[in-house]
């Protein structure tokens, strides 16, 4: 029933007062009620608006937007970034990469070097320890293996006059093969390559072999020094034909001291016995004669695997 106003305006009908006050409950308080939740024929008409607009609300929460007025719900904007950024970045990270990753795979690749390195030496430096405590010695010219040679060096094995060591070298080194190859190899700032053609080798289970091979009857240089004299030296690829088959990177030249140990070229105990006695004319930090040296502006490398072993690293 609809009632005038003072005022002359037609009033609504008191269902608007009703309307008013469930517009303002809670949905939960109105579903108590037997407007929304009791089948379609208790569901009063005015709520109609009302369903909607309690229905748009809960809407806002989701992913979905909903209009109060018309109840039609769509999905919410998904912000994302345009093609035009992904390529920007994608470009970025590229030139990144492409700055850095040759740096990381060469200082990785130096670091498989010296490890390498430090592995064949210690090898080798047991090898030629047992020789000795096989014989009951503390010298390796005193072995069987190096006193039996009748000749005063070893280049290869070719004839019966290194025998000895030969068979010492093969029960001694599980594995080890004694060949002959083509060596190619170039020095650290060479570009250009050199091959020793018919190159006697003494090649390890793990590729690396041994070339340039001098073996010594009896200790040679100076012989009061920490090597006790040495008494042979040779080439150690640690990687075998692999490349880079260069001087300072995967090629060092290696002694033999009269106590067992392998020196490496370039270090002090090396430079006693080239010297005489001084440990500083040959060693790596301290000359700048070839091929001893491992500084800046060294051409040869030779004498960088002393400097390796002193570093545990390949700073150059």
């Amino acid at each position: 029933m609809s009632e005038f106003s003072p005022r002359g305006g037609v009033r609504t009908s008191r269902s608007k007062g009703l309307q008013d006050l469930q517009a303002s409950l809670p949905l939960e308080m109105l579903r108590s009620w037997d407007f929304l939740d009791h089948g379609e024929e208790k569901i009063n008409p005015i709520n109609s608006s009302l369903r909607v607009d309690k229905q748009s609300q809960m809407c806002d929460s989701t992913d979905k937007n909903c209009s109060r007025f018309t109840g039609y719900c769509s999905l919410k904007r998904k912000v994302a970034f345009t093609l035009a950024e992904v390529l920007i970045t994608l470009g970025i990270i590229g030139v990144v990469a492409a700055l850095t990753l040759p740096t990381l795979i060469s200082n990785y690749q130096k670091r498989v070097y010296v490890n390498q390195l430090k592995k064949s030496v210690s090898s080798l430096s047991n090898g030629f320890k047992l020789m000795m405590a096989k014989d009951g010695v503390t010298e390796l010219k005193d072995t069987e293996a190096f006193s039996g040679i009748t000749v005063t060096s070893c280049a290869n094995f070719d004839d019966d006059t290194c025998k000895s060591l030969l068979d010492a070298i093969h029960n001694t080194f599980a594995g080890v093969t004694y060949e002959k190859i083509n060596v190619n190899y170039r020095y650290l700032s060479v570009s250009t390559y050199s091959t020793l053609n018919d190159k006697p080798i003494l090649r390890f289970p793990d590729g690396s072999y041994i070339y340039n091979l001098q073996f010594r009857k009896s200790p040679a240089g100076y012989t009061s020094g920490t090597m006790g004299g040495y008494m042979g030296n040779f080439m150690l690829d640690v990687n075998g034909s692999k490349n880079p088959n260069t001087f300072g990177r995967d090629i060092f030249t290696l002694y033999i001291g009269n106590n067992g140990i392998i020196y490496p070229e370039g270090s002090q105990a090396t430079s006693e016995v080239q010297t005489n006695g001084n440990p500083n004319t040959n060693y790596w930090r301290t000359t700048n004669n070839e091929p001893f040296s491992c500084r800046a502006g060294s051409i040869v490398g030779q004498g960088c695997a002393g400097r390796v072993l002193e570093e545990d690293a390949m700073n150059y």
